[in-house]
Formats: C-alpha cells, structure tokens, sequence
C-alpha cells in the first residue's frame, strides 16, 4: 500500500492533501465537495477532486448500464440488479474513506447501506488515458481497497 505522500507523488493536481486537517475534517470536506463535484477520499490525508466524466465515458458507462438491463430483460442474467453511478463505498477499516466507482451494480432486496455493502454483485472503473491521475487511482490503489472489502471487480 503507498503512503498518503507516494499517492500525491504519483498524482498531479487532482491530489489534495491538506496536513493541517485531521481525518474527520477532510471527510466533512469530502461531503461538501460531493455536492459540486466528484471527490474520493481515497487514502489518509488525500482527497481526489476530479471534473464530471466526460461524453466518452458517460457513453461507455451507460453502455455497460444498458448492457446489464438487457441481459436481465433477456433471460441471460436472473436478478435484475440495481446500478449507481453515485454509489459512495466505503472503506472496510471504518476509517471513513470512500470511492465513488463509476457503476455498482448492487440486488435491489439490499435496503440498507451494509445490506447493500454485502450484496454488491460487480463494480466497475472506466479509465480514460486522457486522465492519468484517475488511471493510477482506478488501477492501482482501488483494486487493493475493493479486494480487502471483498468486492468483486
């Protein structure tokens, strides 16, 4: 796992990393800018501020999305899952860090959020070479944070 400063260095200025606030005052930092903007609080210390998705990857998630409609509407799948696009996973370890993944597909019988947590069938990341901090973020630091909460990708 990196460091909080190895995840900075490897990020331009997407990166945020505020050593002046502790935890709890960047998760209410990372709540605020949710309301504006897409923001991951995605290792201690470090919140990653991007731009909205782009047309391209707006078409390529909602292509996925379309993809496992018609596959529950065909009979090839049983369940029809729900899927979010705003889904907020938290971290395991109850440190209070989160991703948003560009889709989560999730059973719609989970009501609750860690009904939800558990049953959550499939995530997935779509990365745009245009964006090299996303890329790092999404291939390299979220798959170990899905793996440690179990979460198939």
């Amino acid at each position: 796992m990196l460091s909080p400063q190895e995840v900075c260095w490897q990020m331009s200025e997407a990166a945020l990393q505020l050593d002046d606030f502790n935890t709890q005052d960047l998760r209410g930092l990372a709540d605020r800018l949710l309301e504006t903007t897409k923001v991951e609080y995605v290792d201690e210390g470090v919140l990653l501020i991007m731009n909205p998705p782009g047309i391209e990857h707006r078409r390529i998630v909602h292509g996925i999305i379309n993809a496992g409609k018609e596959a529950y509407f065909t009979g090839k799948i049983s369940v029809n899952r729900e899927t979010y696009e705003t889904y907020q996973w938290e971290f395991p370890d109850r440190s209070r860090r989160f991703f948003i993944p560009d889709i989560a597909f999730i059973p719609p019988d989970a009501v609750t959020p860690e009904q939800e947590r558990a049953a959550i069938a499939l995530i997935v990341e779509v990365t745009s070479p245009s964006s090299r901090d996303v890329v790092f973020n999404d291939r390299t630091v979220k798959p170990v944070q899905y793996a440690k909460g179990g979460v198939p990708l």
